[in-house]
């Protein structure tokens, strides 16, 4: 029995302790290097992409006919490059790789491009056809409602609902005569409440942001400092915002390429391997053993499977949520429907209170800011919360696109995301699942080891 636990896997626990490595590093880079965590996301998301022009493009005949006939033109270059370098005759070995690199080099080449024509072409779509479709869309539905006898009489009755307050005063309260509470008094305390807060909303806040919008905007820019130092921090926050974004596109870059010579072809190897090799390789780190090596390499590869569902699963879900948001908010004649369709498409990232408070600052927006149809629009917006996080999202986006491949409940879901926020921010917010997740596929393997 004890040499069965010793030939295990996992036997010495040097595996997990080298895992244990490779995460805390990246964890603590990712802390203050930000760029470096998106960079890798987006990779995973969109390596699919790139493996599609390695596998069905550039792997084809002509392409190779294409590739074979660009050779030639450049090999009195290479050729002469050679000569005057003194490089050695290449291995075989060397030029399938050079060769495979080539191709990896090339497909994700063609990724990059594929992306901004992609992006460039999403927003002329969106400005030319889609927000102005969704536009008439929601004139179109206007005009009906102003047609609908029924529509009509529930906004009127809305409407008197909520001026009923300010165009009728009680006739006691008028007179300035008190009153004993009576039964009916109690009873309407609540409506009359909803009714002043709803009347007192709409004007208050306009009137604030007409009157105030000089100082707002001042306030926004300064937060209380002078003009030059509102200058250098507006110089310090671009600057440091285009280097992020040279970081990100780096990373992104470097990942989508590392992650693409990954595979069970030949000459490939897998993150674990790499990971393993490019840490345990240095002599800033102990001697492992090759089994060592191996079992953290396994570890690893399930971590990187399981983050790689995490992350194209949530970024799908987002893109899909936020652009039908963003439609039908533009259909209902939501005030601000881009920066609140982008908002409610995010609030996967916070489970039930994300939703929560999205639909709370969309209803209050509606609320001030709509002209008319407040109760056409209400209905929307609300129907579109349902559909979207009641219906869509539960029963049909996450259990494709995710399923059990966090394997986090409800609960802890919900107690670890709340806890990222209050860490990390935005960015402690969106890897509380993954961390999480982590740390509960490698606690039992660490009792395990412990306990045998």
């Amino acid at each position: 029995m004890p040499s069965e636990k010793r030939s295990g896997p996992f036997r010495s626990g040097a595996g997990v302790i080298a895992a244990l490595v490779i995460i805390t590093l990246f964890v603590l880079t990712a802390m203050y290097l930000k760029s470096l965590v998106f960079g890798l996301i987006a990779a995973y998301f969109f390596l699919p992409l790139e493996k599609f022009f390695e596998q069905k493009v550039f792997r084809t005949a002509a392409a190779s006919r294409l590739d074979s006939f660009f050779r030639k033109l450049t090999s009195p270059l290479r050729t002469f490059r050679d000569r005057l370098s003194h490089a050695p005759v290449p291995t075989e070995e060397e030029q399938k790789k050079a060769k495979r690199d080539s191709l990896v080099l090339k497909s994700t080449a063609a990724m990059f491009v594929t992306l901004a024509a992609a992006l460039v072409l999403l927003i002329f779509l969106s400005v030319q056809l889609i927000l102005p479709a969704a536009i008439n869309a929601g004139r179109a539905v206007n005009a009906w409602a102003s047609e609908s006898e029924t529509l009509k009489e529930a906004e009127q009755r809305f409407s008197g609902w909520m001026e009923e307050r300010t165009t009728h005063p009680p006739a006691a309260a008028a007179a300035g005569k008190e009153t004993a509470p009576s039964a009916q008094t109690a009873e309407t305390e609540d409506g009359d409440f909803l009714r002043d807060f709803l009347i007192r909303l709409r004007p208050l806040i306009r009137a604030y942001v007409a009157e105030n919008r000089s100082d707002i905007a001042l306030f926004a820019f300064t937060k209380g400092k002078g003009i030059l130092g509102t200058a250098l921090d507006a110089a310090s926050r671009i600057g440091a915002f285009t280097f992020d974004l040279l970081l990100f596109v780096f990373f992104f870059f470097f990942f989508v390429l590392k992650m693409a010579s990954f595979g069970p072809e030949e000459g490939k190897s897998d993150p674990g391997e790499w990971c393993v090799q490019a840490i345990f390789s240095t002599p800033w780190m102990p001697e492992t053993s090759e089994r060592s090596r191996k079992e953290a390499s396994e570890i690893i590869n399930s971590i990187s499977l399981m983050f790689n569902r995490w992350v194209r699963g949530y970024i799908s879900i987002i893109l899909i949520e936020t652009a039908i948001y963003t439609l039908l908010f533009s259909v209902f004649s939501v005030p601000y429907a881009i920066p609140l369709g982008i908002l409610a498409g995010l609030t996967i990232l916070l489970p039930f209170i994300g939703p929560l408070a999205s639909y709370a600052v969309t209803f209050t927006i509606c609320l001030t800011f709509c002209e008319g149809h407040l109760l056409m629009t209400l209905i929307g917006v609300t129907g579109t919360y349902l559909l979207i996080n009641g219906i869509l999202e539960q029963l049909f986006l996450y259990p494709t696109l995710v399923g059990g491949a966090i394997g986090l409940t409800t609960l802890e879901t919900i107690i670890v995301v709340l806890l990222g926020g209050l860490i990390g921010g935005i960015t402690g917010m969106i890897l509380a699942v993954p961390a999480t997740a982590i740390l509960k596929y490698l606690i039992p393997k660490i009792y395990r080891i412990r306990f045998s």
